[in-house]
């Protein structure tokens, strides 16, 4: 069918008389002919023409290159690859389609004149009842893909949208709010009580050195008494332990 179709735009458009002259024109003396493209377009087709023909080999008999890295073999060239075995008959099969249709879309569009932009087209006058229209819209597939695929994944999409509206957002404003409050019982345990317990061992110590610390003023002459002190304290302690 793409073969018949295309043959059958390529006689449409560059085949039969020039309709060109039979529109009306504002500035008929200067319509221009058609002309080629210019090279911003034909650089882009060449690149695609080349690999449309010669990429094609990629993947067949010719090239096997997935086939040699799931094996973990050796990919080589191989053109003869494509002149026997089920390659031959698949590659000569869908040539022989090929040219069959372009053959039929040549035949049929060819010899005929008409305008398509005025007169239906021919096809669908020979055809049976509704059959052009099912070829007109490439077998409603646009459609059937529009109401199946595209639809199932819009479907999709506002279900994910709902589920992250409605469950994923609150479930994550939910720990948010978990963790802030954990957050905020953390501090105030920490400040009121951790905090304050050992402040006030600090500040008590501190207190307890600050005595200490007078004491220990670094005169020797203090030192001096509190010996004669503890000296007089120990006699009196042993005169008094020795008369019991």
């Amino acid at each position: 069918l793409t073969a018949f179709y295309m043959s059958r735009q390529m006689c449409m458009v560059f085949f039969g008389t020039n309709r060109l002259a039979r529109k009306k024109h504002p500035n008929m003396d200067k319509l221009e002919v058609p002309h080629e493209s210019a090279s911003s377009m034909l650089i882009p087709l060449r690149f695609l023409a080349f690999f449309a023909i010669f990429a094609g080999f990629m993947g067949t008999p010719v090239f096997p290159w997935f086939k040699s890295f799931l094996e973990g073999g050796i990919v080589e060239w191989d053109l003869g690859a494509l002149l026997h075995g089920s390659a031959l008959i698949l590659a000569f099969g869908s040539s022989v389609i090929v040219l069959l249709g372009i053959a039929c879309g040549w035949w049929y569009y060819s010899s005929l004149v008409f305008d398509p932009l005025r007169d239906p087209d021919p096809l669908e006058e020979r055809l049976p009842s509704g059959w052009f229209s099912v070829l007109n819209g490439k077998f409603f597939l646009d459609e059937l893909y529009e109401k199946t695929i595209i639809q199932w994944t819009r479907d999709l999409a506002n279900a994910s949208a709902w589920f992250e509206k409605n469950c994923i957002f609150p479930m994550m404003d939910g720990i948010v709010f978990i963790s802030k409050m954990t957050s905020w019982i953390g501090r105030l345990w920490d400040e009121w009580i951790i905090n304050a317990g050992f402040d006030r061992i600090c500040k008590s110590i501190r207190n307890h050195s600050n005595r200490v610390s007078k004491a220990h003023n670094g005169s020797v002459q203090f030192y001096l008494q509190v010996l004669a002190l503890g000296f007089v304290l120990l006699t009196i302690f042993w005169i008094w332990g020795g008369k019991q």
